[in-house]
């Protein structure tokens, strides 16, 4: 005589079902990369505006600066002088961790002599993120939580024999 148990799991699948810590991690991980690559999609180049240089609120250049770079360049776009940082910058590695305790994403881009360390501007202001902007990728990375984890939420049936 044979005896079978089926369980049904509906929503989020228990640890003892294949949901780990490690699945878990490679989910945040994956939405991490979701917002990486937002940003670098939708953000990065604002910083190269001027309407993102008051957004960002960058430090004031000099007014010898200034009229140098409109002399001889011919414009005064913030964080660019021949557009080679800008145009590098285009390139971008994005990078997630999540562990059990911390979770992130890195973007890593070349980005020319905006690296000059030290610098009160440059690197730092590249990478600055205003409060709507911060929101906008608190809503991605929910959302593409949300969608992974629905992957998990599908009725699963286990048969023991």
């Amino acid at each position: 005589m044979d005896i079978t148990f089926t369980t049904k799991y509906s929503g989020t699948v228990p640890a003892d079902t294949g949901f780990k810590q490690r699945t878990w991690n490679n989910v945040v991980r994956m939405a991490w990369v979701a917002v990486g690559k937002y940003w670098h999609r939708n953000f990065r180049p604002k910083h190269f505006t001027e309407a993102g240089a008051r957004e960002y609120g960058y430090a004031k250049r000099g007014a010898e600066y200034e009229q140098r770079k409109k002399r001889e360049v011919g414009h005064n776009l913030p964080l660019v002088w021949s557009g080679d940082s800008r145009d590098a910058t285009a390139q971008g590695r994005i990078k997630a961790h999540a562990t059990r305790n911390k979770s992130g994403v890195k973007v890593s881009m070349p980005a020319g002599s905006l690296n000059f360390g030290g610098r009160r501007w440059g690197g730092p202001e590249l990478t600055k993120i205003s409060a709507v902007e911060m929101q906008q990728l608190v809503h991605v990375l929910d959302s593409q939580i949300d969608r992974l984890l629905r992957r998990y939420r599908r009725k699963r049936t286990k048969t023991i024999r």
